[in-house]
């Protein structure tokens, strides 16, 4: 990500030394979950004009770290004011 430090208002101000860079480890296995917001589908349709099929499938998923295994993940903040 590129952040220019000129701004049009005087009171916006970019200090280079207060860049930091948040990495978060985890220590511990199952320190995310895997959360499922919908059940896997799937959707069979016939090709028109055509000795074939469709097959749709879907699903709604994503990555949550729960406050009980938050104490397994570690945030290091990087100085990047020199990057």
């Amino acid at each position: 990500m590129t952040v220019s430090e000129t701004l049009t208002d005087e009171t916006d101000t970019w200090a280079t030394t207060a860049k930091k860079q948040h990495c978060v480890f985890g220590v511990k296995k199952k320190a995310t979950t895997l959360v499922m917001q919908k059940a896997p589908s799937i959707e069979v349709t016939r090709e028109t004009y055509k000795f074939s099929n469709v097959i749709k499938n879907g699903m709604l998923y994503g990555l949550k770290t729960f406050r009980d295994n938050s104490k397994r993940l570690v945030n290091v903040e990087i100085n990047s004011s020199t990057y």
